[in-house]
């Protein structure tokens, strides 16, 4: 934004048109730390930061116009150019999502090993109750052969009992 007054720029920065020239460094250093691109990503805040900067220079090149404020001859060295804190914004926000992939990625591996260890708890559960089931399965066995053999004994003790009574 190209300001046409002093006033103009006064009224942007939120000064009346008395303001001196300490009142105007201090609500620009304020605005800007406000504003400033790496505290707020948003675009529209980035733009704002620009068009106070603007204000400011404004107000310090119509104070003398033959001779700046160091703040603002040194702003692009201080505060880089436009171009480098968009680059700024970019890298930031590039580190944020790769922050966030990381977060969601690592939430992603605490997930996997949860499912991980529940996985092998079912199998650990499913293997005891098979062993179990194998143990009921053996003993019913034995018993039911224990059963059959002393059916067995006893038809053949009926056998030889038999026997001997009619030999007698």
């Amino acid at each position: 934004m190209r300001f046409q007054s002093r006033m103009e720029a006064l009224r942007f920065l939120g000064l009346e048109s008395g303001a001196t020239e300490e009142q105007i460094k201090m609500v620009y250093h304020t605005l800007v730390k406000q504003y400033h691109p790496d505290e707020n990503p948003e675009g529209e805040v980035t733009s704002h930061f620009y068009e106070i900067r603007d204000a400011y220079e404004y107000l310090m090149a119509a104070k003398d116009l033959g001779e700046r404020t160091y703040i603002t001859s040194r702003a692009p060295k201080i505060f880089g150019s436009k171009k480098d804190l968009e680059q700024a914004s970019v890298y930031r926000k590039l580190r944020e999502e790769n922050a966030r992939k990381e977060k969601r990625r690592q939430q992603a591996l605490r997930n996997q090993q949860k499912e991980l260890e529940r996985q092998v708890s079912e199998r650990r559960r499913i293997e005891e109750e098979n062993r179990k089931w194998k143990e009921k399965q053996d003993r019913e066995y034995r018993e039911a052969m224990e059963k059959i053999n002393a059916i067995r004994t006893a038809r053949a003790i009926e056998e030889i009992l038999k026997y001997y009574k009619e030999e007698e």
